[in-house]
C-alpha cells in the first residue's frame, strides 16, 4: 500500500527513530543519484515491498515531508521503528534480510512499543487490518509520548485522540472505513476505535453521494445529452457507495433516506432536463429517461419523495404505450399527420372523405404488419373513422338547422315563401344526407374498436340510414321489406311459368 511502499522514511532510507545523523548519512549519497548511480538502503526491504525506483527529488521531497513534527509523526505511524531491546532488534534484523515470517514472531514476543508499530505496518502491507490495528492502538494509546519523543524529540506533543485522528485519516484514504470496519468485527481493536471506524464508514458514502450530486447539479440544464449523461454518470458513481450505506445502516436510518431520496431527485431531474430539451420523442428517447426514472423509483425512500418520482415515472410508461409498435412508425407519423391537418379544417364531409383516403392505405399496411386484431393498430383505426365521423354529424346536424338560416334571409330584403324556404332546406338536407351516406359506406370497410362500434358507429349509421328513407335516398342496402317483397315476387312468376308449361 503507497502509506508503506511510499513512506518518506522509506524513500529517505531510515527508520522513524533514526537520528539526525544517519539522516544526514543517507542524504549525502543523494550525489550518487545525480551522476546516474542507483542508491539502496536496508530499509528499502525489496523482499518485502514492491521495488523502489528513487531519484534525487524523491528525497528532496521526502524530507521535506517530514520537516515538521507533525508530519513526521504521522508518516511514522505507517514505517518501522529499531527496538532498543535484544529481541526486538534481533527481529528487526530478520526483517532487514527478508525473513518476514520470523521477524513477526520475535516482534510478536516483544512488548516494546517499536516492535508493535513494525508487527502494525507487517500486517497492514499484508492487509490484516484487524492485528494491524491492535497493535497500533498499543502505540497510540499506550506508547503516544513514547513515540513522539523518540520520533521528534521534546518539540512535539500531541494526545492519543489527534493521533488516531491522523492515523484513521491517512488510513482511510487508501482503504475504504467499511472494509476496515468489517475487518475488526469481534477482534480486539478497541471498541472505541471500531466506532470511530464505523461513523468514518457511514460519513465516507454519504460525502461520496453529496459530492457526485453537487456535480450533476452543476451541468447545464439545458443540455439534454449532458443530462443524459450526467444522469448516468451520477447513477453509476453512487451505486456503489449506496449499497455500502445501506449495509451499515438499513433503509430506515434516516441518514440513509435523506441522502437516497436526495438522490433519487437528482437522478430524476436529470431526466426530466433530458426528455424536456431534446428534440422528438421517440421510443429510444423515452427509455434513456424511463431508465434514469426507474432506477431512482427504486432507490427512494421517503413517500413525498416516492409520490414525486412515480408520478412522472408514470407519465413517460404512458408514453411509452402511446408509441406505436416498432416497424409501423412511418405508417403511424403520416396517419397522425393527417388527422392534425384534418383537424384544423371545417366541419365538412368532403374532409372526412380525404382522411379516409389518406389513411386507407397506411391502415392496410399496418393491418398487414400487425394483424387485424392488435390493440394499437384498432385504436388508430378508430381514431381515424371517430374524427371522420364527428365532422359528418357536425354538417348533417348544421343543415338540419338551416331551415331557420334561410328563415332569417328576409331581414336582408328577401322575399321567401314557405314552400320555397321548405324546399331550399330539404335540398340542402338532401345533399348533407346522400353525401354522409356515402362517406359512412366508405367507413364501413374500415376496422374499429369493438365498443367504439357498437355504442357510437352504429347508432349512429342506423339514423343516418333512417333519414336516407324519409328523404328517398337510395343507400344500396336490402331491407326486409324489399327482401320479402323480391320472394313473393319470384314466387308469382315461378307459379306463372309452372301454369304455362302445364298448359302446353
Amino acid at each position: 500500500m503507497k502509506l508503506i511502499e511510499q513512506n518518506p522514511f522509506r524513500i529517505l532510507g531510515i527508520a522513524v527513530n533514526a537520528t539526525a545523523k544517519e539522516l544526514a548519512g543517507n542524504m549525502g549519497k543523494k550525489k550518487l543519484l545525480d551522476i546516474g548511480k542507483e542508491v539502496s538502503f536496508p530499509l528499502d526491504l525489496p523482499n518485502t515491498l514492491s521495488q523502489i525506483q528513487r531519484t534525487a527529488a524523491d528525497m528532496d521531497a521526502a524530507n521535506a515531508a517530514i520537516n515538521q513534527p507533525q508530519d513526521k509523526v504521522k508518516h511514522s505511524l505507517f514505517w518501522f521503528a529499531v527496538p532498543s531491546n535484544s529481541l526486538g532488534n534481533e527481529a528487526y534484523n530478520h526483517l532487514l534480510e527478508g525473513n518476514t515470517d520470523k521477524a513477526v514472531e520475535l516482534f510478536s514476543r516483544c512488548p516494546s512499543w517499536e516492535s508493535k508499530l513494525c508487527l502494525s505496518t507487517i500486517f497492514l502491507q499484508n492487509g490484516n487490518y484487524a492485528d494491524a490495528l491492535s497493535n497500533i492502538a498499543n502505540v497510540i494509546d499506550i506508547h503516544c509520548n513514547d513515540l513522539c519523543m523518540s520520533v521528534v524529540g521534546q518539540t512535539y506533543t500531541t494526545t492519543p485522540d489527534d493521533l488516531w485522528q491522523q492515523y484513521l485519516a491517512m488510513l482511510t484514504n487508501e482503504i475504504d472505513a467499511s472494509m476496515l470496519l468489517g475487518s475488526v468485527s469481534n477482534t480486539t481493536v478497541p471498541s472505541a476505535i471500531a466506532e470511530k471506524l464505523r461513523t468514518m464508514a457511514i460519513d465516507s458514502p454519504i460525502a461520496d453521494i453529496d459530492k457526485a450530486i453537487a456535480t450533476a447539479k452543476s451541468v447545464d440544464a439545458d443540455n439534454a445529452s449532458a443530462q443524459l449523461k450526467a444522469g448516468e454518470t451520477l447513477m453509476n458513481d453512487t451505486k456503489q457507495p449506496l449499497t455500502t450505506l445501506k449495509k451499515l445502516i438499513g433503509t430506515t436510518d434516516l441518514r440513509y433516506s435523506r441522502v437516497a431520496d436526495k438522490l433519487a431527485k437528482q437522478i430524476l431531474q436529470c431526466s426530466i432536463n433530458y426528455f424536456n430539451n431534446i428534440e422528438g420523442e421517440n421510443r429510444t428517447i423515452i427509455n434513456n429517461a424511463l431508465h434514469l426514472g426507474n432506477y431512482a423509483q427504486s432507490i427512494a425512500v421517503g413517500k413525498m419523495a416516492l409520490d414525486h418520482i412515480k408520478h412522472n415515472v408514470d407519465i413517460l410508461k404512458q408514453k411509452l404505450e402511446n408509441l406505436p409498435p416498432e416497424g409501423v412508425e412511418v405508417e403511424v407519423t403520416a396517419i397522425m399527420n393527417a388527422l392534425r391537418s384534418f383537424a384544423s379544417k371545417p366541419d365538412k364531409i368532403e374532409h372526412s372523405v380525404i382522411l379516409l383516403n389518406t389513411t386507407k392505405p397506411h391502415l392496410q399496411n399496418m393491418k398487414a404488419k400487425l394483424g387485424a386484431t392488435n390493440a394499437y393498430y384498432l385504436k388508430i383505426s378508430t381514431q381515424v373513422v371517430a374524427s371522420a365521423l364527428h365532422k359528418l354529424i357536425e354538417e348533417v346536424n348544421h343543415a338540419q338547422r338551416e331551415r331557420d338560416l334561410f328563415a332569417g334571409s328576409s331581414e336582408f330584403g328577401w322575399s321567401v315563401s314557405d314552400a320555397h324556404l321548405n324546399l331550399l332546406w330539404a335540398t340542402r338536407v338532401k345533399e348533407a344526407v346522400t353525401a354522409a351516406w356515402n362517406a359512412i359506406k366508405k367507413m364501413d370497410a374500415f376496422d374499429m374498436e369493438k365498443d367504439f362500434k357498437s355504442n357510437r358507429y352504429k347508432p349512429n349509421k342506423k339514423t343516418l340510414r333512417s333519414m336516407c328513407s324519409q328523404l328517398d335516398i337510395p343507400t344500396g342496402e336490402w331491407s326486409w321489406g324489399c327482401i320479402i317483397n323480391c320472394i313473393i315476387w319470384g314466387f308469382l312468376v315461378i307459379f306463372v311459368i309452372a301454369l304455362a308449361m302445364a298448359k302446353n
